[in-house]
């Protein structure tokens, strides 16, 4: 049996996680790399060229946004996925290149020092969100998954390759009182990890990749 004292602790905790979190949480995105890049990466090698990464403003701008239904009120996750997927993939692809430099343009560097554009679109991204609050808890429930596109291209503007990823993850957590509220992207954090690691080994493995490292004069 919970005393009076405790009860009426626990109750107003309750209260103030339902105020906090009416209006708009901006979620933070996990963008450090884990044991998943590496899974996914598989053998890691280096090229002996430089990609420029095309991250453009519709890209690195982008969001997903969940809504939560809290009594009479809501909750809007708002999750900045433009910033964590270009921070992994420029991680992603340090490990396979000796060089790398993120761009906003598609537009070679004139010193010489990059040898491709590598342009990243995302072609769909969607999340949901599900909370339950306990006593002095919050069970956060959340789904994610992405789909993102590259095109590689040579300085003359040739398409050396193209490749689409897409992830889905699904996480369940729970947390004290508001800190409950970063939960809410844990999935779309996995996602995201996910679909960049697969997109890049597949980059790294595929044949045309080879084939432009050989024609630039570049290959062992």
């Amino acid at each position: 049996m919970v005393k009076p004292l405790v009860r009426a602790a626990v109750l107003a905790g309750l209260s103030v996680l339902v105020v906090a979190c009416q209006g708009q949480v901006k979620v933070k995105l996990d963008n450090s790399i884990g044991l998943a890049t590496y899974d996914n990466l598989g053998l890691i090698e280096q090229k002996p060229i430089g990609i420029g990464l095309v991250v453009g403003d519709d890209v690195r701008n982008a969001v997903t946004e969940a809504v939560v239904q809290a009594g009479v009120n809501s909750i809007r996750y708002t999750m900045p996925v433009g910033e964590a997927l270009a921070t992994r993939l420029v991680t992603a692809l340090v490990f396979q290149f000796q060089r790398v430099q993120l761009l906003k343009e598609p537009v070679l560097p004139s010193d010489g020092s990059l040898d491709a554009l590598m342009i990243v679109k995302i072609k769909d991204l969607d999340t949901t969100v599900k909370i339950s609050p306990k006593w002095n808890t919050v069970s956060t429930e959340s789904s994610g998954w992405i789909e993102v596109e590259a095109t590689l291209k040579d300085r003359d503007n040739n398409i050396v390759w193209i490749g689409t990823s897409r992830a889905e993850a699904e996480a369940a957590q729970e947390s004290i009182m508001v800190v409950g509220s970063q939960d809410a992207g844990v999935a779309v954090s996995q996602a995201i990890e996910k679909t960049v690691a697969k997109l890049v080994s597949q980059l790294a493995a595929s044949s045309s990749l080879r084939e432009f490292i050989a024609r630039s004069g570049q290959g062992s």
